[in-house]
This record gives C-alpha cells, sequence and structure tokens, in this order.
C-alpha cells in the first residue's frame, strides 16, 4: 500500500511524497459506551489501515485526493472552516484547526489519502485518518507536538471541530497499539496497559458485518449520558461517588424502588460493563479465552437489554453464533443499531457459521460478510525526507 500511495501521490501533483503515514482501525471489544463515565475500555488495533502522503507547497492552499472515492478537495487556509458539503475532508480540517490552536499555523500541503478500513462499521476509521494527517504534519513540518498533545488534537477534530460524539480512546489505540496485544485504558487516569494476546494458531477474531445502515440517534444518546447522570444523583443517596464507575450493582439494587427503570437499566449496564472489562483483562493475563468469550456474550446480552442499542438484525446474528459450539463468544460493535458484530472463533468452525448466516439475506433481505481480524501495531512513518 505504501507503494501505491507514493505513487498515486507523484502522479496526481507531479511530485513526490516527503512524509507517508500509515494509522489502523480500532476494534472495541468491552467498554466503548463508558466513555463519559470514567469507565474501563478494551480495544485494539487492525490490520485495515488508512495511509497519508503529504508534500509541502508554495502556497497557503490545501489540496487532497482521496484515491478511495475519487475525489479531489482544494482549501484555503487562511480561515479554516467546517462545511457540511465536504464531509471527509473536515477531518483534516479539524486537526489542521487544532494545530493551528496550538500555535502551529497551517501551511500549504498537498494530500493523498488511500486505505481499507470499512467505513461507518465502528472500526474507527475516522481516528485513523485524524491520526495518520497528524502524524504526517508534525513530521512533514517537524513540529514540537508532544504525542499527548497529537493525539489530544485528533480527537478534537472530532469532537470539538466537528461536533460528533466520540472517544478519544480511538484515537489512543490507532497510536499505541501494539502487535498482538490489545490495550486496557482507565478513562479517569487516561492510562493505559498493553496486554498480550495469547489466541494461538486456530482461534481468531471474525467480524461480521450485518450490511445494514449504521445508525447513531444523537437524541438518543443524549438520553441515555442524562439516564447515566441521573442514576449517578440516586446512587449519591447511598454514598459518595464521582461517576457511575464508583458503584456496584448491589447499590443499585438498594436503589430500586426510587431509582426509574430506564435509569436502571442504562446504570446497571455501565456499572456491570466496567467489571466485564476488569474480569476480562484477567482472564487475558491468564490465557483463559473461553471465559473471555463469555464475558462477550453476557456484554452484548447487557447491550441489548439494558442499555438498548442493538436490533433485530443483529441480535439474530448473535444469537446464531451461539450456535456454533466453536465460537467462543460474540457481541455488537460500537455505540449504534446496526453495523457489525466481532466473534472470537475457532477456524475449523467457520464454514459452519458462514452456512447459518445463508438465512439471514432470506429473513432480513441483507447480505452478512464475514472477514477475520488481526491484531496489529499503531500508527507508522513509512516514509520521512529524515529517513531518506
Amino acid at each position: 500500500m505504501d507503494k501505491k500511495i507514493f505513487e498515486l501521490h507523484k502522479k496526481e501533483y507531479n511530485t513526490e511524497p516527503e512524509v507517508i503515514v500509515s494509522a489502523p482501525g480500532v476494534l472495541s471489544l468491552l467498554g466503548e459506551v463508558l466513555d463519559c463515565n470514567d469507565g474501563y475500555v478494551l480495544q485494539a488495533a487492525i490490520n485495515r489501515r488508512v495511509f497519508v502522503a503529504v508534500s509541502r507547497r508554495a502556497d497557503n492552499v490545501l489540496k487532497v485526493y482521496s484515491h478511495n472515492f475519487a475525489e479531489r478537495k482544494k482549501s484555503g487556509l487562511s480561515t479554516i472552516k467546517f462545511k457540511s458539503e465536504d464531509k471527509w475532508l473536515n477531518y483534516i480540517r479539524g486537526v489542521l484547526s487544532e494545530f493551528s490552536l496550538l500555535g502551529f499555523e497551517p501551511q500549504g500541503i498537498n494530500l493523498t489519502i488511500v486505505g481499507d478500513i470499512p467505513l461507518r462499521l465502528s472500526l474507527g476509521s475516522s481516528a485513523a485518518l485524524c491520526v495518520a494527517v497528524g502524524v504526517a504534519l508534525r513530521e512533514l513540518h517537524s513540529y514540537d507536538l508532544s504525542d499527548i498533545q497529537l493525539i489530544q488534537s485528533c480527537y478534537l477534530a472530532e469532537s470539538r471541530f466537528m461536533g460528533v460524539k466520540s472517544s478519544i480512546t480511538d484515537c489512543l489505540t490507532s497510536y499505541y497499539a501494539r502487535k498482538g496485544k490489545l490495550l486496557f485504558f482507565d478513562l479517569r487516569t487516561v492510562e493505559y496497559h498493553n496486554l498480550k494476546l495469547n489466541l494461538g494458531d486456530q482461534l481468531g477474531f471474525y467480524v461480521t458485518n450485518s450490511s445494514l445502515p449504521l445508525v447513531f440517534p444523537e437524541d438518543e444518546d443524549d438520553e441515555r449520558d442524562f439516564q447515566c447522570s441521573e442514576g449517578l444523583d440516586f446512587l449519591k443517596q447511598i454514598r459518595t461517588g464521582n461517576s457511575l464507575r464508583d458503584y456496584s450493582d448491589v447499590d443499585i439494587k438498594q436503589s430500586i424502588g426510587d431509582m426509574p427503570e430506564a435509569v436502571r437499566r442504562v446504570s446497571l449496564h455501565v456499572v456491570q460493563e466496567n467489571q466485564r472489562v476488569l474480569d476480562a483483562v484477567e482472564m487475558v493475563k491468564e490465557s483463559k479465552i473461553e471465559v473471555f468469550g463469555k464475558i462477550l456474550n453476557r456484554s452484548h446480552e447487557s447491550l441489548r437489554d439494558n442499555f438498548e442499542v442493538s436490533c433485530p438484525e443483529v441480535d439474530w446474528l448473535v444469537k446464531r453464533s451461539h450456535e456454533i459450539e466453536g465460537i467462543l463468544g460474540s457481541r455488537l460493535i460500537g455505540k449504534g443499531s446496526g453495523g457489525c458484530i466481532c466473534s472470537l472463533i475457532y477456524k475449523d468452525y467457520l464454514e459452519s457459521y458462514k452456512e447459518k448466516l445463508k438465512d439471514y439475506e432470506s429473513i432480513f433481505g441483507f447480505k452478512a460478510k464475514v472477514f477475520p481480524i488481526e491484531i496489529e501495531g499503531g500508527v507508522e512513518v513509512v516514509l520521512s525526507a529524515k529517513n531518506i
């Protein structure tokens, strides 16, 4: 892919790229709905990446070529504004805007993008793009920018500049991940630890794309955040705490009768998901992968019944996976209805699973697609003027 983007950039701008950077997509295994509750998250980088090539321009203009979309965009850099019609270009504008707020004035660049991260499947494609662009610009202009400043800028490019509800852990994972290891995050302290994952040769992660359009109902997302806040207010009557992370499901049971049912269910998911992440970390450390798979199953059940972000099609896929002996666990990926599920599957049972999926299209009218996921490393500088 690095050779491909080199040639694409050279052909597009009649100049060779000075820097090429790649950043991976992200697989959220547990805890991705806990970002507003000081929770814990377990993620990994995947073997699907976005590549960005950049070279300097003499003027104050940003030119971008997206090979995947076959689109070319041009933007002045004297003022950087969000424009709804530009869609993917806004992610790049967002990074430039955040860098500008840190004192790094935008300079004219040519930029080329190529990637193979599936879009709108909650696999961190936008975080990967922001991280790749951020690292490429730092490398190109030798910005005195720390890793944390860069990661925060990439996160804010989505959350502040674009107004998209996102999690900083996607950017952290895309940056810091290591091959064959999971990343465990403590969102209260923003500390992270790498965990070696021992799956062996026959066991692996597989993503099943439901082929449903992924829906992120912002009003429902905001409502769940409000319900978490309400749940915390009720629990504070039992004992002091700063977030739902500081309570247990026993505390929630003590509030039955006072706490509205919808608030109770959402709060219960957050509290129990935190514990599931901690339990999963221990199972990974002890190489108890079968138990880890069961934790994935319990997480999906709670996403379905308590957090209510699943849908019939996704639940059908998860249920079918439970019928295969060689599938250790499955759960919905991401925060929205639709999208895909992640399963831990013994390779010898993969064809049996695919056979069951043939009924999915006849029932729901969509074709489910399965593809393997390998746990890869984080951002890489593939080419730099410093190492030519």
